[in-house]
């Protein structure tokens, strides 16, 4: 093999790999959590997960704002599942379990922010809950 080929195969092979690369970062196109219900309604003892899209890297996470509030329900867990497992920095869901725990109506008031910055909130969802 000449050696003046060599330059020539260096470069076709690293633009392989930065297309390849930059196409393994680009979106699925998939949505990253359905959007929660706008309400629910829940038997005492029920339970529902409400899923709302986020990414952790970025340091951002969901905040029930008004839990002090809230009386019909109650956190019974918090966990995060990424669309793109192994990739660092990718999004995905972060999903709180609540559970009823008293008769009523109440409304989740949930802030997408970052805790240790005031006024940092990105997002906010309301979900309406009714336990009966």
């Amino acid at each position: 093999m000449p050696i003046h080929s060599l330059p020539g195969r260096f470069t076709r092979l690293m633009t392989l790999a930065t297309l390849l690369l930059i196409g393994g970062c680009r979106s699925t196109g998939k949505l990253a959590c359905p959007p929660p219900a706008p309400s629910y309604v829940l038997r005492m003892g029920g339970r529902i997960s409400i899923s709302l899209a986020s990414n952790p890297s970025t340091g951002f996470a969901w905040a029930w704002e008004n839990r002090d509030k809230v009386t019909n329900i109650d956190s019974i867990g918090r966990s995060f599942h990424s669309n793109r497992p192994g990739l660092p920095g990718s999004g995905g869901c972060e999903t709180w379990t609540f559970t009823a725990k008293a008769l009523g109506t109440d409304s989740l008031r949930m802030v997408y922010r970052r805790e240790w910055e005031p006024g940092s909130a990105l997002q906010t969802r309301v979900v309406g809950i009714r336990v009966q």
